[in-house]
């Protein structure tokens, strides 16, 4: 008996799981069928239901509606496959708000309407501004912050919106950001100190080229000296050598007896002179 009705309940269930599911799926191509329907309507082709939904949304939303039906679908995916997740509730909502914000700024840089009802008409027959939402803000928040004091409050909204939606931290990606340029500056200034070094490395090399610190004498640093080969003489220089050899050995006898004799009568010169001064002496010791 257990075992039945836990499978009955378990039955049950299933056909719930599925009812929800066809639900949301027939949902889904609601929506996305009511916003082709709007997003064809916007450029004229939605016939007099698509004129009427025109003139609507852009009285509402001015130039946003033109991206209307495409976050419509977006949001409305997102929702049904998250509809259990109070995150997605919370981006949901921010989406929302930031559409809001979006027709603000629009609103700021384009409309010029006054009031809230003049937006929702300028917007339904000449389709810009910001519509009836974006001109409901900008007479509230014009009046008491000026038009600077105005987008400054927008694109802080903005800002906000685009962080709760997408979870990542404005601030946070800037100092990533100046981190990694910072990062990147270091590597790069080290990169160059290395080339720099490198440079005048090759330039010492450069300078050192050729240059022995082998100091041993009689060797050469990386190969022998050759001799030249002798040249070979001809045989009339080593005849006409022979010749002057034998003329000078011829007359190296009669030069040296003319030298003999020079010096012989060299030597009897100075000994009759010296015999000479020697009797003088004597004759004056005698006359003495």
């Amino acid at each position: 008996m257990a075992s039945a009705s836990n499978k009955k309940k378990n039955q049950q269930n299933k056909e719930m799981v599925d009812m929800a599911a066809q639900k949301d799926e027939a949902i889904l191509w609601v929506a996305l069928a009511f916003c082709a329907i709007l997003l064809l309507s916007n450029f004229g082709l939605g016939g007099s239901v698509g004129k009427l939904l025109r003139s609507i949304f852009f009285g509402i939303f001015g130039l946003v509606a033109y991206i209307f039906p495409i976050c419509m679908v977006v949001m409305t995916a997102f929702l049904i496959s998250n509809k259990d997740n109070r995150v997605a509730w919370v981006k949901l909502a921010a989406s929302a708000a930031f559409l809001l914000f979006l027709c603000f700024f629009v609103e700021l840089a384009t409309g010029h309407a006054e009031s809230a009802l003049e937006a929702f008409s300028y917007g339904r027959e000449k389709r810009a501004g910001g519509g009836f939402l974006g001109g409901l803000f900008a007479s509230v928040l014009r009046p008491a912050f000026g038009t600077a004091g105005a987008y400054v409050v927008d694109i802080a909204g903005l800002i906000i919106m685009l962080v709760l939606i997408t979870e990542k931290s404005f601030l946070r990606g800037m100092q990533r950001g100046g981190q990694k340029v910072y990062h990147v500056a270091r590597e790069e200034t080290v990169r160059r100190k290395e080339q720099r070094e490198a440079n005048a490395q090759k330039r010492r090399d450069r300078v050192a080229i050729g240059v022995s610190l082998d100091t041993t004498v009689g060797t050469a640093p990386h190969k022998e000296m050759e001799l030249a080969p002798p040249k070979k003489e001809s045989k009339k220089k080593k005849e006409k050598e022979k010749e002057k050899a034998k003329a000078a050995n011829a007359a190296l006898p009669e030069a040296v007896g003319g030298l003999a004799a020079d010096a012989m009568d060299a030597i009897n010169r100075d000994a009759i002179h010296s015999d000479a001064i020697n009797r003088e002496a004597i004759d004056r010791d005698e006359i003495n």
